[in-house]
């Protein structure tokens, strides 16, 4: 364990235990920088479709019980909320990475527009039961390899501007009239 401390790095694969594991390393070498060979984990949302490109924007409105899971999930984690849309199954996993610009739950499910920032191939993937319903289909979850990175920086930096104007906003004094 000691020779842990003298390493500058650690590289993770893609797994479903990788942010468990390392959580435990973090706790142990805080200094450590950990990577993982992939990007994620993100929800995986599996519809047969024409590719999305990086820039297109849609709305959808989530109803099945692993995708209010997924929405749900997304709300805890805080933004910018963001999920992998799967729309090609072969060879392999493909699909377009979309930003959430805004999510209303309805009565039966989730109300979602969003862009899509980047395409992507799912490097590891596994399946998490709904908590809620435990007989659901199952909701697919993965680490994704992007493809055209460059939109996916694009698209941080414009964020990154927008949080900084809300920021701006929340700070600025207002005058009281007595």
């Amino acid at each position: 364990a000691r020779s842990w401390g003298q390493a500058a790095e650690v590289r993770f694969a893609a797994h479903q235990a990788t942010p468990f594991v390392m959580r435990s390393v973090e706790l142990q070498w805080p200094e450590l920088q950990l990577i993982v060979d992939g990007l994620g984990p993100y929800s995986l949302f599996c519809m047969r479709s024409r590719p999305v490109h990086s820039g297109m924007s849609a709305s959808l409105h989530f109803f099945e019980p692993r995708y209010r899971w997924m929405c749900e999930k997304m709300l805890r984690s805080g933004k910018p909320y963001r999920f992998g849309w799967v729309t090609g199954f072969q060879p392999s996993l493909v699909g377009s990475l979309c930003e959430v610009s805004s999510m209303y739950e309805a009565a039966d499910g989730f109300d979602v527009s969003f862009t899509c920032i980047a395409q992507f191939s799912v490097v590891e993937h596994w399946e998490e039961t709904v908590p809620t319903m435990q007989g659901a289909p199952r909701l697919a979850v993965g680490y994704l390899k992007l493809t055209d990175a460059e939109t996916l920086s694009q698209a941080a930096l414009q964020q990154e501007a927008r949080d900084i104007e809300e920021e701006e906003e929340e700070e600025e004094p207002t005058e009281a009239f007595l």
